[in-house]
């Protein structure tokens, strides 16, 4: 008897015990009855484990048993055959049982036939190969590493809308300054001050998978669940390099676009930069250039490889400028300003070429009339014994508020 059979067998005992004590119990009050009802369905418990721990022990000692069946059977067979069975034979033993089943003159007959060594070999199917599993497939997968999408998250994300685009209002222009009038005065009239609508329309975006239904089969990892996973990361993966990146037709428009629709060319700077080099001082020139309204959540946006170019910019005794982090939790800064880095924006260094934003990402808009959903073709591509499956949703973004950026650039030369 195993010992958790033993304490289980132990409990059952203890727990009737206790029940039939308080059952037989004149007065008893409701914590009895509680602790009755407890016991009863305890001791439901405990039975089903002991019957289960029952069941097991018994199939160890039916296994065991044939186990010693077996193996006497191995060893009591084989007295009167000719050598080649007795060989034979003794080999099923080695394979069972390993090299301590077999004698050292067993061994030696297994191996050696008259003068000639046989040579057991893994890599001749013939000589003992076949005996070797050909492959363990490992529930894992092998994969670069995933990009990651802060600058994405930092967007001013809008509720997904069911209507065919988003619209709102924007104040194009303020009126004129009030002026110094006499008591009785109201001031000129004025005409500066307009108004117009801006529209976001959510754009189709799809991606098809075709997966070979044997795969999908026989796979130990779930091809399904895998293709799901991917496909949700590379529509990710779009969103973000079209924020920054979209020209704004049929699609949305990145901010690293100069466009009059999100952000011109009269929000770039490139002073101070020449065709091969960032000067520190176009940092500060571009940070400065944005009303201090915005700085409390204004950021840095730009590849790692600008950063790295950043990184290297020394002051006139050779000397770094920038300081980075040294807390490994704590995100980069760059004139106390957090830097988001994103694969997808640019990092060519080369005449005019943008180079990085400075700006609050709150007034980049993105909306979705349709998140991302993912169709199951089970029959369409039966002829090829495929399944196919299709990725859809619907966004568009762009900038709303122009000011509120500064974009970095390369001087012409």
């Amino acid at each position: 008897m195993s010992q958790k059979l033993r304490e289980l067998i132990a409990e059952s005992v203890t727990l009737t015990k206790d029940t039939r004590r308080l059952m037989g119990q004149e007065n008893r009050g409701a914590a009895e009855n509680k602790k009755i009802d407890e016991n009863h369905t305890r001791i439901g418990v405990v039975v089903e484990e002991i019957q289960r721990e029952r069941a097991q022990v018994e199939n160890e000692r039916s296994m065991n048993r044939k186990a010693f069946e077996l193996e006497d059977d191995l060893r009591k067979d084989g007295k009167n055959d000719d050598p080649k069975e007795q060989r034979k034979k003794i080999f099923r033993r080695y394979l069972i049982g390993g090299r301590n089943e077999v004698s050292q003159e067993e061994f030696r007959s297994m191996v050696f036939k008259g003068d000639n060594q046989r040579a057991l070999s893994s890599d001749d199917v013939a000589a003992g190969g076949a005996l070797i599993m050909p492959e363990e497939f490992l529930p894992e997968l092998i994969k670069f590493i995933d990009n990651s999408f802060r600058l994405k998250d930092a967007v001013r994300t809008l509720p997904p809308t069911t209507a065919d685009s988003y619209g709102v209002a924007e104040l194009t222009a303020d009126p004129d300054d009030a002026e110094m009038t006499p008591e009785l005065g109201t001031g000129s009239d004025d005409s500066a001050m307009g108004f117009q609508k801006r529209r976001i329309t959510p754009h189709p975006a799809a991606k098809r998978i075709k997966v070979s239904n044997e795969l999908l089969r026989i796979a130990v990892m779930n091809p399904e669940a895998l293709v799901n996973e991917r496909l949700g990361y590379k529509f990710k993966a779009v969103q973000e390099n079209k924020i920054i990146n979209g020209s704004g037709a049929l699609e949305p428009l990145g901010f690293m676009v100069a466009s009059a629709d999100g952000i011109d060319t009269d929000r770039d700077i490139a002073t101070d930069n020449t065709a091969a080099l960032i000067d520190f001082k176009n940092l500060m020139r571009a940070k400065h250039g944005l009303k201090e309204g915005y700085w409390p959540t204004a950021t840095w946006q730009m590849h790692r490889d600008i950063l790295s170019h950043i990184a290297r910019i020394t002051d006139g005794e050779d000397k770094f400028i920038w300081e980075p982090n040294t807390k490994i939790d704590d995100p980069e800064t760059l004139l106390g300003k957090e830097i988001i880095l994103s694969e997808y924006m640019p990092n060519t260094i080369a005449a005019n070429a943008y180079v990085y934003m400075f700006g609050d990402l709150s007034h980049y808009w993105f909306g979705m009339s349709q998140e991302v959903v993912i169709q199951v073709l089970s029959e369409l591509y039966a002829e090829n014994n495929q399944t196919g499956y299709i990725g859809r949703m619907k966004f568009d973004g762009q900038p709303v508020l122009s000011e509120a950026f500064k974009r970095g650039k390369m001087g012409a030369a």
